[in-house]
C-alpha cells in the first residue's frame, strides 16, 4: 500500500453520512489517524442528527454536517460541496459507499481520496480497499486506514462517544423521584428505524414485568420520538413501575444514561452501539438482520438473542413488513428466554 509523507498531510476529511450506528462504530478511525497524522487536523463529515456522537471527541478537531436527506438535496450538495473544496484537504477517508458521495468528494478536488472497492462509482476514488464482509463492522471501517499508509495489527478499535457531566446530570434530573434512586438501572430500547428489526412490544411489556416482579432494578424505557406510542403501549400493559424517558432524552443526555446503567435490553439499533462503547452489559434482540452482517454489540459484556431461519437475514438494515408473512425470526423468541438471558448478564462477575 502506498505510503504518503505525513508532514505533506495537513487537513484530512473523515466522511461518513450513514446511520447512527454506523457513525458509533466508525469513531476508531480518529485515535488511529490522529496518532498517524499527529500534525494533522482532523475533520468528521456526518448528518446533523449524529453530531453530538462525534462532538467532544478529542481526536476530532472540526465537524462539518450534510444534511442530504433535505427537501433542497441539490443545493445541498453544492453547498457542501463548496465548503469541503474551501477547506482544501488533503485526504479523504470516505466511510459511505454511495455515488453521491462519490462524486461530491470528486467535485470537491480533495487530490487523495480513499474509499472501499465496492462503493458506488469507486472509480472516482483514487485508493481503493476491499472490505472484508465477514468481519465485524468496526474491523471493516478501520480497513479503510491502510489506505492511508497504517498497518491493521498497529490499530485500535475502542468505540469512543463523550459525554458531559451536565448531561449526565440532567437525565438523571429527568428520571426523577418515582421510583428508588439507588436501584441499578436496566434501559429497554425498543424501537428501531425498521420495522422488521423490532421485538413485540407485548413481548417486551413480558420481559419488564418479569424484571419488576424481582423488585430490584428501575427500568427505564428510552427511544426516540418515533418510539412514544410504543413505549405507551408497553406502560400500559406493565402497570406502571417504569421511568418512560422516550422522545425525551438528547443523545448525550441518552450516553450518560447509559453509561450508568447495569444493562441494556434492546433491538439491533443505533443505541445498541452507544452502550457498547461503554462496555455495559446488553442483550441485543436480532430478527431479520444476524450476527453475520458485523452489527453485533462490540463489546465483551453481550449476548445477541436470535433464531436460526432459512429467511434470515432478509435484508441489511430489515424492512418495513416480514417479506414471507410470518415475522417468526421475532415471533419464536420467547420473552422468558430474554430475561434468563438478562438474569445471566446481571449477575455476571
Amino acid at each position: 500500500m502506498k505510503k504518503f509523507d505525513n508532514d505533506k498531510i495537513k487537513k484530512i476529511l473523515v466522511f461518513q453520512t450513514a446511520f447512527l450506528g454506523d457513525t458509533v462504530l466508525s469513531t476508531p478511525l480518529f485515535k488511529n489517524i490522529k496518532k498517524h497524522f499527529n500534525n494533522a487536523e482532523i475533520t468528521a463529515l456526518v448528518i446533523p442528527s449524529n453530531e453530538p456522537i462525534i462532538s467532544g471527541n478529542p481526536y476530532v478537531d472540526k465537524i462539518i454536517t450534510y444534511d442530504k436527506k433535505s427537501a433542497k438535496k441539490l443545493r445541498g450538495f453544492l453547498s457542501t460541496r463548496k465548503l469541503i473544496k474551501k477547506e482544501r484537504f488533503d485526504l479523504v477517508f470516505s466511510l459511505h459507499r454511495s455515488l453521491r458521495t462519490a462524486l461530491l468528494l470528486y467535485l470537491s478536488g480533495i487530490p487523495i481520496r480513499v474509499g472501499f472497492c465496492d462503493s458506488a462509482f469507486s472509480v472516482l476514488y483514487n485508493l481503493r480497499i476491499k472490505r472484508d464482509l465477514t468481519q465485524h463492522d468496526v474491523k471493516r471501517n478501520l480497513s479503510i486506514l491502510t489506505g492511508g499508509g497504517m498497518k491493521e495489527a498497529d490499530l485500535t478499535d475502542e468505540l469512543l462517544v463523550t459525554y458531559s457531566q451536565k448531561d449526565k446530570e440532567s437525565v438523571l434530573s429527568k428520571m426523577g423521584d418515582a421510583l428508588p434512586k439507588n436501584r441499578p438501572i436496566i434501559v429497554v430500547n425498543p424501537g428501531s428505524v425498521w420495522a422488521t428489526k423490532r421485538y413485540p412490544y407485548e413481548s417486551f411489556a413480558k420481559v419488564i414485568s418479569l424484571l419488576n416482579e424481582l423488585d430490584k432494578y428501575r427500568i427505564v424505557l428510552t427511544g426516540g420520538k418515533d418510539d412514544i406510542e410504543t413505549a405507551e403501549k408497553i406502560m400500559n400493559l406493565c402497570g406502571g413501575k417504569i421511568t418512560n424517558l422516550t422522545g425525551k432524552t438528547s443523545l448525550k443526555e441518552l450516553s450518560a444514561l447509559l453509561d450508568s446503567s447495569a444493562l441494556m435490553i434492546t433491538n439491533d439499533s443505533g443505541p445498541l452501539h452507544i452502550a457498547a462503547s461503554y462496555n455495559t452489559p446488553i442483550v441485543a434482540i436480532f430478527g431479520a438482520t444476524t450476527r453475520e452482517l458485523g452489527f453485533f454489540p462490540y463489546n465483551k459484556n453481550s449476548v445477541a438473542i436470535e433464531k436460526s431461519l432459512p429467511c434470515r437475514p432478509c435484508g441489511k438494515h430489515g424492512g418495513n413488513k416480514c417479506p414471507i408473512g410470518t415475522f417468526d425470526c421475532m415471533r419464536l423468541i420467547r420473552p422468558e428466554e430474554i430475561y434468563q438471558s438478562a438474569l445471566k448478564m446481571l449477575t455476571k462477575e
